[in-house]
């Protein structure tokens, strides 16, 4: 399986929706993420805001 791009995933998505995927609690693009994230909560945070500033 190929993984998306981390300008598909960040752009145009909410706090919300990512968090959800990153969790493997929700999907983008029909598809859950590999691997559930297990950081805390500001670590997530920060990976969060570091995808919606990819623009690729």
């Amino acid at each position: 399986m190929q993984p998306l791009s981390h300008g598909l995933v960040g752009r145009h998505r909410t706090d919300h929706a990512l968090t959800k995927f990153l969790r493997k609690e929700g999907e983008i693009g029909g598809k859950k993420h590999g691997k559930a994230f297990t950081g805390s909560d500001e670590e997530l945070g920060a990976v969060i805001s570091w995808l919606q500033q990819q623009k690729k």
